[in-house]
């Protein structure tokens, strides 16, 4: 006899949203925008929110949120709305200090920060004679939704600085990939711009377009499928890789355990249980050599 076998998706849609979620009064509402909810085979789950809210009223309301997929799995978040006044001008940016980025060196790593074009001219020497001896540089990026790739305008500049003052460099790419065929492309136009390079670290995979995630009509196995075709496409050239992604999706997201893993989780302790070779710990560190506020890094290249 032929037996059948009904494969049952018994996964409830994954719904990223905190305990709260505030708006800006007078502004546009981009709530389903804003919130990610996704699922693990279905490309469109349902996203609603349950209860009466005013966005033009300032105060807290109590809402959940619901998700619901085509196999009818349902989850539920309560959150609370809050409507405030934007806040007027620009806030005090509160940087990590070099000396603090310095003492909260683990002695098993090594500071390695990462730039790109907004991080403007960067003295290389400075921060080479600081102690910082390893830097990924945004090589470049699909251009927002369309299906070219750019170079970061400060990279060749960036990547020859680096080298010149002696730091060991690699390089990451920003994609919106949507589907394996873009990813492969991407990945095969990245390798084509180091044709005169060398790297000592590895190319990462920065996917983080997330607010175009329901847009893009993905599963989160599709999802997966498009950042593996991009990192083996790198490899099948040589190249080590990396999976760029904060501690959120790379629990709840990601499912890359095959790769390695560049952590972003802005903390004094991460509490992420994954193995990482790179852990993202600020995007506002001083360092010597660098106008602003940068992304600082401990690098564990055990």
């Amino acid at each position: 006899g032929i037996m059948s076998i009904d494969v049952v998706d018994k996964t409830p849609p994954y719904v990223g949203i905190g305990n709260h979620y505030t708006h800006y009064f007078g502004t546009n509402f981009t709530f389903y925008s804003d919130i990610l909810c996704a699922d693990n085979y279905d490309k469109h789950p349902k996203c609603e929110i349950i209860g009466d809210y005013d966005i033009n009223t300032l105060g807290e309301t109590s809402l959940k949120l619901r998700a619901t997929d085509s196999s009818n799995n349902i989850v539920e978040k309560d959150f609370i709305l809050k409507v405030i006044e934007k806040p007027k001008g620009s806030s005090n940016d509160n940087y990590i200090s070099f000396e603090e980025i310095q003492n909260r060196l683990p002695s098993n790593a090594n500071l390695l920060i990462d730039v790109s074009k907004w991080d403007k001219d960067i003295d290389w020497k400075k921060v080479s004679e600081a102690g910082v001896n390893y830097a990924m540089i945004r090589l470049g990026t699909q251009k927002a939704l369309d299906r070219e790739s750019v170079l970061d305008s400060y990279f060749e500049k960036n990547i020859k600085g680096a080298k010149d003052a002696g730091i060991k460099v690699g390089v990451y790419y920003f994609s919106y990939a949507n589907d394996v065929d873009d990813a492969k492309e991407q990945a095969e136009w990245v390798v084509e711009q180091l044709k005169n390079y060398e790297l000592d670290l590895p190319i990462s995979l920065d996917w983080e377009s997330w607010k175009y995630f329901s847009e893009f009509g993905m599963s989160i196995h599709d999802l997966n499928e498009t950042a593996k075709v991009f990192l083996d496409t790198i490899e099948s050239f040589g190249y080590d890789t990396l999976n760029y992604s904060s501690k959120n999706y790379l629990e709840n997201i990601w499912n890359l355990d095959e790769y390695k893993t560049w952590l972003a989780h802005y903390t004094l302790n991460t509490n992420y249980k994954g193995d990482y070779v790179i852990w993202q710990f600020t995007e506002s560190g001083k360092i010597p050599g660098i106008a602003g506020g940068v992304d600082v890094n401990f690098y564990y290249n055990k």
